[in-house]
């Protein structure tokens, strides 16, 4: 008879793109991830049954800059296992509500984490070109998915859209695609640097969760998909009454820390446009997982102002 206790679910969320869970066991804590639709590039992280433990995760050398899956569940589901209890999306969340947090340890206890987060990144970016060889050479999930949405106008989403924003700004959306594409020389990128997927007190001291959305491009897309994250969030926490300026910090950090530690440059007009996309397709995202709802007019206004301010770059 085992010792150990049964898994404790700590949280689980779902959307039309995946369903997650954060689950405890014995002092351990195991993030698992379902995709809805199987990753392209699947057979770079798993080619056994379920319970497969893959000895590198299938990403060249990029273990020892980021935590990336030791079991995989065939063919759809990734498991981190030892991430720690909470995401960086959720520990911003706990921010008091109030304007007095200067001397908060929690808001210097981020600020920390987005430096080591830049450091990352910018190794990551900087990864020898034969492991750039490696990965997918194709878009990544979260570009691909978008691709759909922008171009297949069968869908209801596109309808949606192209009535929210009208047709010459989504022809600006459109541009701003192929803007953030890869060009002659493409970097290994995470390919979906998100809050979420970082993880500031796992025991491994990797802060970072890479799976399947690792891939080849620019490295401006994983730097505009976290800036359009921090965007929004800066905004809700502005709607709510909350302290929007410690969210607001937090880009600066991240941002110094990439720039001091990446070997290359990058374009201003870029990181735009991937800040533009990362938020289009969490709006598009939204409404195919909850197509009955109306769309927020709040929504809409976050968008319209973006594409206009990657007009005026």
């Amino acid at each position: 008879m085992s010792d150990r206790h049964a898994p404790k679910v700590l949280w689980r969320h779902e959307t039309a793109v995946w369903c997650q869970e954060m689950s405890e066991q014995d002092g351990e804590h195991r993030l698992t991830r379902e995709y809805r639709q199987q990753p392209s590039s699947w057979s770079s992280w798993s080619s056994g049954p379920s319970g497969h433990r893959a000895e590198s995760g299938g990403a060249g050398d990029l273990g020892r800059l980021v935590l990336v899956p030791v079991e995989t569940g065939y063919p759809r589901t990734l498991a981190f296992v030892d991430t720690g209890p909470q995401t960086l999306i959720q520990l911003i969340q706990a921010l008091p509500r109030t304007r007095e947090t200067q001397r908060d340890p929690l808001r210097w206890f981020l600020g920390q984490v987005m430096t080591e987060l830049g450091q990352t990144v910018a190794e990551l970016h900087d990864s020898p070109v034969s492991t750039a060889s490696e990965l997918p050479d194709e878009p990544t999930m979260g570009m691909a998915r978008l691709r759909g949405y922008l171009f297949d106008e069968t869908t209801d989403v596109v309808r949606r859209l192209f009535t929210a924003l009208g047709s010459a700004r989504m022809d600006v959306a459109r541009s701003c695609y192929s803007d953030a594409t890869w060009d002659t020389d493409p970097r290994p990128i995470h390919g979906g640097l998100a809050l979420g997927s970082v993880v500031p007190l796992a025991p491994s001291g990797k802060t970072l969760l890479a799976g399947p959305e690792v891939g080849r491009g620019i490295p401006e897309l994983d730097l505009g998909w976290l800036a359009g994250e921090l965007t929004e969030l800066e905004i809700e926490f502005q709607g709510t009454g909350q302290n929007a300026e410690v969210v607001g910090s937090l880009w600066p950090s991240f941002y110094a820390a990439y720039t001091d530690a990446f070997s290359g440059t990058t374009d201003a007009r870029r990181v735009t446009a991937a800040r533009l996309l990362r938020v289009l397709l969490h709006y598009c995202d939204f409404v195919s997982t909850y197509p009955n709802l109306p769309i927020g007019e709040a929504q809409v206004g976050v968008l319209l102002w973006l594409i206009d301010d990657y007009v005026s770059t």
